[in-house]
Parts: structure tokens; C-alpha cells; sequence
């Protein structure tokens, strides 16, 4: 018995002696994380929202959660955000190993009646370095919005600060990304594609910056989740968390009047958020008329945005419905009889309207896996009309229908797949009478330059339906070695529109990252003007960019990131004037 005893006692030795699950040479096992998010005085928190650098999660009713993270290189802590509405938002560091498993607890205090924005990070986050293949990426928060100068509470001129990025000019906010036309960025909202998101033909976004979460732009290569564009992407993301209790927002700036409200329903895990935002420059332009700056014969420019979403969490399931209506106008007539600084023969009227109404379901599949179906329908028109000596008048009209489905499968930490189907119906209508501007320079300022060429009725229409899948592959077969190669294929109505991205990043033992990254694409005249068989070439292929990128990121010791970008962009199929 006693032989038996100590064999017993010497295999419970070497099983508890044997090493942790090993990885795959040059694979890192993820670690997990598993607790409970709590308040101060000990009472769980639902449904707070749990994220590392790439993974994320939410607490369930009992305020318990699992994350599983990538351990950091070279022993660093992983950074990990707890965000709650009616909570301090709050940040806690880890010092994990590949393959552990640890118990955490993490508590939250109660939000300040003074906080502005409830579980939002007001200060600029401390920059870090992007360890992924991900080149020419920009993460634009809220608090960074608020921040920047001269933003004048716009996203799109919060990006214009942005390395490569300018606006046009300091009165517009239309976007040229690396010397590329506006028509050339594609925009999106929550997955949602926008053909025309600003108001005034250019003055400000259709973007309430008090629903801003964040903001993606790509300013390179476009990766292939997003339909081919010559000079990137940029995607606004508004709120998906539920609320516990009714909050409550507004704000007064120098232009806009801005109200949010966040009302739970008495359904567990059902939310209803409201908000709406408009300016008042009837004072500013009553002051310019007071002074004798402008005529009295004006309506002054108005825009204004309308919100509505429902958020239902339940189960694996993060449903939202949107419906957003932006709006804005403009007139000025010239009057002969009244005395103004600022004049001209005729007079100018702009008007548009948008309406956004959305769809989604994001299906969390277990394992990091996530599933999400999208459907869309987009209502735009927009007037412009400048009587006097050069006369123009424009009605332009878009309704587009979107299916999108996107499928994340991470097979394992160091290899993860993307794939993607949409199918969109476009109708866009457009009439008028405008001036013959083919034999034009392309600089030419129309409509308010008279050049004194002769009108034309134009009434094009394009109908047309797209198709597209894509796939995104990342592969890590090294830690410090990444590759990403992503490709998307489109067919609209005969004609093959595509995209192709291949990039990589490689660590050195000095925390330096060097990227590069490649790709092309090619993209559809934006305007039907231009595939009119009247006043156009209706065979015009699609436009193409070919782009080369090279960068590198350095963290530098005083908490701060050295980056580097040296890029090449080649442009052809170009739609010019003779």
C-alpha cells in the first residue's frame, strides 16, 4: 500500500508539473480574462462592455464576463476599457501569459452630473503602436473631434487635420484624400453606404457630433469590405449600447443647437435613442444685413439633422433600426435697390434632403466569430438653381436599396478570414439646364463664373443593379510578422469593378513597426452626367488608382509615436474634358 501510495503521489506530481498547452512555433495562445464588473458598493453591473486592443465583450445579467486577449510582445500589460452608461468609463492594465486564465474584478463609479458625454473618453487617448498590417489608418474619437481646432463640430474637418488629408477651401468641408477628388472618398454610416453625406453642396457633414462614437478613415488603400474607391474610405460609427436608466444631452455652440436622449424601455435590453440637431445663422445673417454686407432679399442657410434608433440586445443578438433626416437650404436674390457690399446679376437657392432607414442584426457567434446583415434604403435629392446672366439649374435625385451580409471567422489567433456578399439597386435621376462645359478647362468655377457658353437641357438617368463578395485573410506565422491580402469583385450591369489589397508589418526587436502595403482599384463615374450617351460616353470604363504605401511606427519614450509615411499613387482612366 505504501508503494501504491507514493506511485500515486509521484504521477499527481507530474501532471500537475506538466507545461501549459503549447502554440504552433511563432503562434501566441490567447489568454483569458473571466470575472465580474461591479460598483462601488459591490452590486453587479449588466451589460458594461468589455474590450482589449482587439476583442471585445459585454457583461451578462449577473455582471460576469470571459474576453479572450492576445498577450502584448516583450511583456507589456494588455490594456483593457470598461465602458458603462451612467458610469465612469475606466481602464485597467494586465500583465497576462499565452494560455492563462485569470479571475479579474473590476469596479465603476458612478458618472459626474458634470460629465458631458456619459461613458466616452473626454481627453485624447495616449497614442500606440499598430502592431497589424494596417497602413494610413486613422481612428478619430469624439473627445479628438472636440479638440481639434477649427473643427467647427464637424467630423469631416476634423479629419481634414489629418496627415495627406486637405478640405476645399477653408469655407467647405468636402474631403481631397492624397490629391484625390471628393467623389473619390466612399463614405459610410454604420455600414451604410452615402453617396452625398453633406449639407449646402459642401458647407458642413450630415453627421450629429453628438452621436459620434468614432470614425475610420482609410486613407491608402481601400480594403475590401468597402466597395472600390480610388482614394479610400471613411466610416462614421453612431451608438449600439444599451441603456440602464433615461439619460439626457444638450449643447449650444456658436452654430448649432444639439439634443440627445437615451430612454430605456422597460423591455430588458431594449433602447431608444433620440436626437436632433440645428443651426440658427438667421442672427448671423440679420447682423451682415444690419451692416449692410448683404442684401435683405435672403433666406439664411439652414441644416438640420433628425435621429431616431432602436437598440435591442438579446442573447447573441445586437439589433438596431435607424431612421435619420438631414436637411438644409439656402436663397439669396440679388436686389438692385438695396445697398450691399456683397452682390451679384441674379441670385443663388440650394436645397437637400436625405433619408436614411437601416436594418442591422450583429450575430455574436461564439469563439470571436460575429455574423452581420444589413439592410438599407437611401432617399436623396438635391436642388441647385443660380439665375442671372449664366443661368443653371439642377435637380439631381438618388434612391438606392442595400443588402450587405459580413462574416468574421477567426480559425485560430494567428489566422483570421473576412467574408462578405452585398447586392445594391440604384436609381438616380438627374435634369435641368446647365452650361456646355465640355470644351471647358477643368478648373473652371461653374456655375458662378459666366463663361458665356450656351445652355443645355440635360435628363439623364442611371439604373443599375451591383453585385459584390469579397474576402479579407490576416496571417500571423511569426509574432512579429503579420501579412493581410484582402480582393473584392463587383459587377454592375455588365461591367467589372474590383479592388486588391496586399499588406504587411514586421516588429523589430526595438518596438519599431514597418509596414507597406499595395493595392488597386477601380470605381464607377459618380456623376450620370457623365455616362449620358447625350452630353457623356455611357462606355466609359471605370476610373483606376494604383497605390504603393511604405510607413513606420516608433513609440518614443516620453509617451508619445513617431509615424512615418511615404506613399505612391497612380491615377488613370480618368474622366476629364476633351
Amino acid at each position: 500500500m505504501a508503494r501504491l501510495a507514493l506511485l500515486l503521489l509521484v504521477v499527481s506530481v507530474a501532471a500537475e508539473a506538466q507545461p501549459a498547452p503549447s502554440a504552433p512555433s511563432g503562434v501566441v495562445l490567447p489568454a483569458t480574462l473571466e470575472g465580474v464588473v461591479v460598483d462601488r458598493a459591490g452590486k453587479p453591473i449588466p451589460r458594461a462592455a468589455i474590450s482589449g486592443e482587439t476583442t471585445k465583450t459585454e457583461s451578462d445579467a449577473e455582471g460576469r464576463f470571459s474576453l479572450s486577449i492576445i498577450p502584448p510582445a516583450d511583456g507589456e500589460a494588455a490594456v483593457i476599457t470598461v465602458i458603462k452608461q451612467g458610469f465612469d468609463p475606466v481602464v485597467f492594465e494586465e500583465q497576462v501569459k499565452p494560455g492563462e486564465t485569470r479571475q479579474v474584478r473590476y469596479q465603476m463609479g458612478k458618472a459626474a452630473l458634470s460629465a458631458v458625454i456619459t461613458g466616452t473618453r473626454q481627453l485624447p487617448r495616449l497614442p500606440s503602436v499598430e502592431r497589424e498590417p494596417i497602413v494610413s489608418h486613422f481612428d478619430v474619437t469624439r473627445s479628438e473631434l472636440s479638440h481639434t481646432p477649427g473643427a467647427m463640430e464637424d467630423i469631416n474637418r476634423a479629419i481634414a487635420n489629418l496627415p495627406g488629408v486637405v478640405a476645399d477651401p477653408d469655407l467647405l468641408a468636402t474631403l481631397f484624400i492624397r490629391g484625390g477628388a471628393p467623389e473619390e472618398l466612399g463614405v459610410y454610416l454604420d455600414d451604410v453606404p452615402l453617396d452625398n453625406p453633406l449639407h449646402l453642396g459642401g458647407f458642413a457633414s450630415v453627421f450629429n457630433p453628438m452621436l459620434i462614437e468614432s470614425a475610420d478613415l482609410w486613407a491608402g488603400v481601400t480594403p475590401a469590405r468597402y466597395e472600390p474607391s480610388l482614394s479610400g474610405a471613411m466610416e462614421v460609427h453612431y451608438p449600439t449600447v444599451t441603456a440602464d436608466r433615461l439619460h439626457f444631452q444638450a449643447d449650444l455652440s456658436i452654430q448649432t443647437a444639439k439634443v440627445r436622449v437615451d430612454a430605456p424601455t422597460g423591455v430588458e435590453g431594449l433602447t431608444v435613442v433620440l436626437a436632433a440637431r440645428r443651426s440658427f445663422f438667421e442672427a448671423y445673417f440679420a447682423a451682415l444685413h444690419a451692416f449692410g454686407v448683404i442684401g435683405g432679399n435672403y433666406v439664411a442657410p439652414e441644416l438640420s439633422e433628425y435621429f431616431a434608433r432602436v437598440i435591442y440586445k438579446r442573447g447573441r443578438h445586437l439589433f438596431t433600426a435607424t431612421y435619420l433626416l438631414a436637411l438644409d437650404g439656402f436663397t439669396l436674390v440679388d436686389d438692385p435697390n438695396s445697398p450691399a457690399l456683397f452682390g451679384f446679376d441674379g441670385g443663388v437657392s440650394l436645397s437637400h434632403v436625405l433619408h436614411v432607414t437601416s436594418l442591422r442584426d450583429r450575430i455574436d457567434l461564439g469563439d470571436l466569430r460575429e455574423l452581420t446583415v444589413t439592410l438599407a434604403a437611401t432617399h436623396d435629392s438635391d436642388s441647385t438653381s443660380v439665375t442671372g446672366s449664366t443661368p443653371f439649374a439642377r435637380d439631381e435625385s438618388r434612391l438606392d436599396f442595400v443588402g450587405s451580409a459580413n462574416l468574421t471567422l477567426p480559425f485560430n489567433p494567428a489566422n483570421r478570414l473576412r467574408l462578405g456578399a452585398q447586392i445594391r439597386r440604384q436609381r438616380y435621376d438627374l435634369h435641368g439646364d446647365v452650361a456646355d462645359e465640355r470644351g471647358l478647362a477643368p478648373w473652371i468655377a461653374l456655375p458662378i463664373i459666366d463663361t458665356g457658353e450656351p445652355d443645355v437641357a440635360i435628363s439623364p438617368r442611371i439604373l443599375r443593379t451591383l453585385v459584390a463578395g469579397y474576402a479579407e485573410y490576416s496571417w500571423r506565422p511569426w509574432t512579429p510578422l503579420a501579412f493581410e491580402l484582402g480582393g473584392r469583385l463587383e459587377d454592375a450591369a455588365g461591367t467589372a469593378v474590383y479592388s486588391t489589397r496586399f499588406a504587411t508589418a514586421f516588429e523589430l526587436p526595438v518596438k519599431t513597426v514597418l509596414k507597406a502595403e499595395a493595392g488597386i482599384a477601380t470605381q464607377l463615374a459618380a456623376d450620370p452626367l457623365l455616362l449620358d450617351a447625350a452630353y457623356g460616353n455611357p462606355r466609359l470604363l471605370p476610373e483606376r488608382s494604383r497605390q504603393l504605401v511604405v510607413g513606420l511606427e516608433q513609440p518614443l519614450p516620453f509617451r508619445a509615436l513617431l509615424r512615418i509615411e511615404g506613399y505612391s499613387k497612380w491615377l488613370d482612366r480618368l474622366v476629364v474634358n476633351p
